[in-house]
């Protein structure tokens, strides 16, 4: 896409991201686009390099963070460094909400009560990455709003008011 006016590459860059015919020197390119929209597909896609991916995690672009927490390829070093380090709750939701967060990372959020949020946790119930012995705990959390989200994992039934089984082993 060399040669492009900016806003034409940019433009280009969008319908290659958008469709789906991205490759890694498409992504890397589109980081640098004048357009949010443009680096926040970038910032989302299975094409972008490790370095590419930590960089945008400490972007000061909100939804470049978000987008980048929310990538299927995020390492365990680099979730971690979203949860030690991210402020904005969007950005930690949207990695506790990927199913490739890892799951001794949500088992740790889930069971943090007092080192996360509540918005933290009730995330960490709601993915189905969470160790079950974890969420067979939250069942029943002192906060509400955690453990209804328990209750909602597909491997756990409510036989009735006091009755709780594990429908099969994760």
């Amino acid at each position: 896409m060399d040669g492009a006016e900016p806003f034409e590459r940019d433009l280009d860059l969008a319908v290659v991201l958008s469709d789906g015919r991205e490759t890694s020197e498409t992504v890397e390119e589109a980081l640098e686009s004048e357009f949010e929209s443009v680096r926040e597909m970038a910032a989302a896609s299975c094409h972008i390099s490790q370095q590419s991916l930590t960089q945008c995690l400490s972007s000061d672009d909100l939804t470049v963070r978000r987008s980048a927490a929310s990538n299927p390829t995020i390492t365990p070093q680099q979730s971690l460094y979203v949860l030690l380090n991210e402020e904005a709750q969007e950005v930690r939701t949207a990695l506790l909400l990927n199913w490739h967060c890892p799951s001794s990372l949500l088992g740790r959020v889930l069971r943090g009560t007092n080192d996360f949020s509540t918005q933290d946790r009730y995330c960490a119930a709601l993915n189905l990455s969470t160790p079950i012995a974890d969420i067979s705990e939250a069942i029943y959390d002192p906060v509400r709003r955690v453990s209804e989200a328990a209750l909602l994992h597909p491997l756990i039934e409510v036989d009735d008011e006091t009755t709780l089984t594990l429908v099969k082993s994760a």
